[in-house]
């Protein structure tokens, strides 16, 4: 069936986004040049394929950032943050959080309590990507 073929791929743009997430695309650039050596389920145009669900490239692959401080909070302390040394340590986890929060946060007050709540018991650092956590904080 020349012309007609059409490879098996994902069904829906969330499992191709968690599939290229996984396989540590990093933006749209990288997804085209190595989508099909990462993942063969990965569709070449994912704008296409998935025609009037697309979110777009960004929610996609998850490379925007939090767009207020409290989110940002939030996602932090879901990584099990309690202090900005940990924050340092596992905002990696999360593409979403910002490496300086307080430069881009017009409202944000650095070093405050409000940021980073302190707990009692701090969990374990995690050691490998999470991307169960990371597929959770893009949608």
């Amino acid at each position: 069936m020349k012309g007609n073929y059409r490879k098996e791929t994902y069904l829906t743009w969330q499992e191709a986004s968690a599939a290229a997430i996984k396989a540590g695309i990093t933006d749209r650039d990288d997804y085209l040049i190595r989508y099909d050596r990462l993942d063969p389920l990965l569709p070449s145009q994912p704008g296409v394929f998935y025609k009037g669900t697309f979110p777009g490239w960004k929610k996609f692959l998850c490379y925007g950032f939090y767009e207020t401080w409290t989110e940002s909070r939030d996602a932090a302390i879901r990584l099990g943050v309690t202090s900005w040394k940990d924050y340092r340590e596992m905002r990696y986890l999360d593409r979403k959080l910002r490496s300086r929060p307080e430069h881009h946060y017009s409202d944000f007050v650095y070093g405050n309590e409000q940021f980073i709540i302190k707990s009692e018991s701090k969990p374990e650092l995690y050691h490998e990507f999470n991307h169960e956590k990371e597929f959770e904080t893009c949608y």
